[in-house]
């Protein structure tokens, strides 16, 4: 099954009783001109079919919905080296059909679901989605004793900016911290914009000391951001909290709320740094607990 991705469809499932293949992305152009969109089913004795799937290839059949190809599926050979006549084409052009339906629906539900956890303004996962993959963490993190931490950041005088420059400059400065974020930490890391100038970041498998280095290099990152004004330059600085996942975190309201109360406590100390939660130590003496 190949689907359209920029200018090539590319192989995403593939099924074959003789093990593994290694199948090359098709040219979308050339599949186009080979495979008009009004011929769901072609063979591969059409030459410029051949020349663009796997040899072995028997049909080629497009998976359509509207005006729109969702996918193509190359068939062949089937058991017992049968080869496919006019019946079985019909039937796999009746199925296309169905099959295209049932895509384009996964598509859509894939949008909704995306549309419904994701910030339009910086591409980000949105605060919903935050919650949703912190509770799963917090289970996952006191089962299997895993560290993880969480990062609040919070830009620093954001509303001088919105003052200074209007919303238009505003929002356009949140985009680009976005994309800094994306830029100075791997793949691994969860990003999110919790509203406002909030962000949040959640490290994985990393330790207290390390999602403190992470937090600091992201408040550089940040502060390397210049906005032009007045003949001026403003420079944009921000305040991060690390909540460190411990044995005191019983909510995802809890692993926030620390998270909240470290970034508060870098920007009472003069803005433009970076906090920790401090975990409460609990001693057990005798029978009583301090």
């Amino acid at each position: 099954l190949y689907r359209p991705l920029g200018e090539v469809y590319i192989p995403k499932v593939v099924r074959s009783l003789k093990g593994s293949m290694s199948l090359a992305p098709v040219p979308r152009h050339q599949l186009e001109s080979a495979l008009p969109g009004d011929s769901p089913v072609a063979t591969a004795n059409d030459a410029a079919i051949a020349r663009l799937f796997p040899p072995t290839t028997q049909i080629v059949v497009s998976l359509e919905a509207g005006s729109e190809r969702l996918a193509v599926l190359a068939l062949g050979p089937r058991l017992h080296e049968q080869a496919f006549g006019p019946s079985e084409s019909d039937l796999a052009g009746t199925l296309a059909f169905a099959a295209a339906i049932a895509l384009k629906n996964a598509q859509l539900v894939e949008q909704l679901q995306s549309a419904a956890s994701t910030d339009p303004l910086t591409g980000l996962s949105n605060r919903r989605a935050m919650e949703e993959r912190l509770a799963a963490e917090l289970s996952r993190t006191h089962r299997h004793q895993i560290r993880t931490s969480v990062v609040a950041v919070d830009l620093d005088r954001f509303k001088r900016v919105n003052d200074a420059l209007g919303h238009g400059q505003g929002d356009q400065l949140l985009a680009r911290v976005a994309q800094r974020l994306l830029r100075s930490v791997d793949e691994q890391t969860g990003l999110f914009r919790l509203g406002g100038d909030e962000f949040a970041l959640l490290l994985e498998r990393c330790t207290h000391e390390t999602a403190l280095r992470i937090a600091e290099n992201v408040r550089r990152a940040i502060t390397e951001i210049e906005l032009p004004w007045d003949r001026h330059t403003l420079r944009v600085g921000a305040s991060l909290g690390v909540a460190s996942l411990s044995a005191e975190t019983l909510s995802v309201e809890d692993w926030l709320a620390q998270a909240d109360a470290a970034c508060y406590a870098a920007k009472a100390a003069g803005r433009g740094a970076v906090q920790a939660h401090r975990p409460i130590l609990r001693v057990v003496a005798g029978d009583s607990t301090v």
